[in-house]
């Protein structure tokens, strides 16, 4: 039992160093020179590896031996730190994409998420939008001695852009249950107000663009909200992609964002925002399950339902933003 732990801990450790696209068989097919059948049985553990193949993946890997037989843990927790210490917008995006095309990618997923501030996903209708949050959390909360050059909109990459739309639409194609909190444009409007008290901006009249692309972003979202279904900005409104359900809530928040499969469950959750910890624990994921219950309990649906809720909700963020505008 304890050499089929190792093998099945050895296996899982190689998987979670690999990129989404690589598949763990063809990995271990190349490396011990084995037929894809005898990979698959080392992989299951109806065959055991040897010593010698032991040796060569964990060296070529840089696992250790020694984590390999301590007691068997109940899920790892992992930090992503990549968005801080990236220096350039591209590489935010591409970190992003990544994990947004893993969750896509999984068997019979259902995902929650909540977030108390403007979701990071459907600024991506305007990466104007995404390249000023990332502007000012290198300006506020990361250190990355870089320097501090004003906010400008500039012309932007077509590989950022090509990123940002692929971003769009993988999370577009993803059915979400979530949750918002009644206050989630505050924190996009204080870093607007900020930066231009601050003198950021190269060009303030780049501030009004930014609040008139929030604008528009949100008329679409109440759009898509009444509909009960996700869409791309500049779709017809009979356009139908994954299925969206929308619940309020004045209940304070993180960032969370639970993917559900029928036997497992993942949870990712920001600190320092936008990095997040990632955990399959299953106690972890499990509590995270009972909050996200307890929280749709406490909020109001306003996605094809609730009308009245609905539409206060967004016209109080809509009349705040046209007074910022002014």
């Amino acid at each position: 039992m304890a050499e089929n732990n190792l093998q099945i801990k050895l296996f899982q450790q190689l998987k979670d160093q690999l990129p989404v696209h690589e598949k763990l068989v063809y990995v271990v097919m190349e490396q011990l020179k084995l037929t894809r059948s005898q990979a698959y049985r080392r992989i299951n553990g109806t065959v055991p590896v040897s010593l010698d193949e032991l040796k060569m993946l964990t060296e070529t890997f840089s696992i250790s031996v020694d984590d390999l037989l301590l007691e068997p843990t109940n899920g790892q927790i992992k930090f992503s730190a990549a968005l801080r210490i990236n220096d350039t917008y591209l590489g935010f995006l591409q970190q992003l994409k990544q994990t947004i095309s893993y969750v896509g990618a999984l068997p019979g997923v259902h995902v929650q998420y909540a977030t108390n501030e403007y979701p990071i996903f459907y600024t991506f209708m305007f990466p104007d939008l995404v390249k000023f949050k990332f502007y000012m959390w290198n300006r506020t909360f990361w250190k990355n001695n870089q320097p501090q050059r004003p906010f400008s909109l500039e012309v932007a990459n077509p590989d950022e852009l090509a990123l940002a739309h692929q971003i769009q639409e993988e999370y577009l194609s993803i059915a979400t249950t979530e949750y918002w909190h009644i206050r989630m444009v505050d924190n996009t409007f204080s870093q607007i107000s900020y930066a231009l008290d601050s003198g950021f901006f190269k060009d303030p009249v780049e501030a009004n663009q930014l609040i008139d692309q929030m604008l528009r972003g949100l008329q679409h979202l109440k759009s898509m909200a009444e509909q009960g279904h996700k869409r791309f900005f500049g779709d017809s409104e009979t356009t139908q992609r994954a299925k969206f359900q929308l619940y309020l809530s004045d209940l304070p928040t993180n960032v969370h964002f639970l993917v559900s499969q029928p036997d497992s469950r993942q949870l990712f959750s920001t600190f320092d925002n936008p990095n997040f910890m990632h955990t399959t624990n299953k106690g972890i994921c499990d509590y995270a399950a009972d909050w996200f219950e307890n929280l749709q309990n406490k909020s109001v649906l306003i996605s094809q339902s609730g009308d009245k809720a609905r539409n206060q909700f967004f016209h109080r963020m809509e009349t705040e933003i046209k007074g910022l505008l002014e």
